[in-house]
């Protein structure tokens, strides 16, 4: 039995089809080419992203990487294809790297307060995410997540209104100030200690403990920042 014209064009289609879907899939991970670094001390890469996976390779703080690939795993969670020194090759969750030009703007606010004096020693209560401009109003500015006990010095201090509670509804400010009171947030900037990746940035004040000389009073609130709630 012989196939007519028409099938044999149908199954060339569905070949073509075929071949077409496997090169989008190969060229959208050769065209992904975002340089980055390593944040943890040390990390394992592994051959894939399932929970299973072995371990083909270890990384540690300030390797350069080029991510070549992005998929989820089971669970949802971000995971990145990378090429690291000597060539090693693997996956590991996104969050444990930060993008070049994050590194280059952490670097240039290491630049302009490296001589300014240290005003307090902090130590993070908590893992807390590091900032590259005091607010939180989304997360576009989040540089990485830095890790419970994280040592570092604190340089400066600055006062933002709280941002909206909830998006979409009226925001906390909102409903302070149209009782007579407006809510702030405290801001320290910060250089951070033994942590070369992203030498510097911004932390949300409520998350860190300080320890101030008594000489200095820089992140004490005056009497009209107090008054002003």
């Amino acid at each position: 039995m012989t196939c007519s014209k028409t099938t044999k064009e149908v199954c060339l289609g569905l070949i073509l089809i075929f071949f077409a879907v496997i090169a989008s899939a190969c060229s959208k991970e050769s065209t992904l080419r975002e340089s980055a670094y390593v944040v943890p001390e040390k990390m394992k890469l592994r051959s894939s992203v399932a929970q299973a996976a072995r371990a083909v390779g270890e990384l540690k703080s300030g390797d350069p990487v080029t991510i070549t690939a992005m998929e989820d795993s089971e669970d949802g969670t971000p995971w990145v294809k990378v090429k690291g020194p000597d060539g090693v090759t693997g996956w590991a969750e996104q969050r444990y790297f930060v993008k070049d030009e994050i590194v280059s703007e952490s670097r240039k606010i290491a630049d302009k307060i490296k001589d300014i004096q240290t005003q307090a020693v902090g130590k993070s209560k908590a893992s807390l995410k590091l900032r590259l401009t005091p607010d939180r109003v989304n997360e576009e500015n989040v540089a990485s997540t830095l890790p419970s006990g994280t040592m570092m010095d604190i340089v400066a201090r600055d006062r933002k209104p709280k941002p909206a509670a909830v998006p979409g509804s009226e925001s906390e400010t909102e409903a302070a100030a149209s009782a007579g009171e407006v809510k702030y947030d405290d801001w320290y900037l910060v250089r951070l200690r033994d942590f070369t990746v992203l030498p510097a940035g911004w932390i949300y004040g409520g998350s860190v403990g300080l320890e101030i000389p008594r000489r200095l009073s820089i992140l004490s609130p005056t009497a009209e920042e107090s008054a002003a709630g």
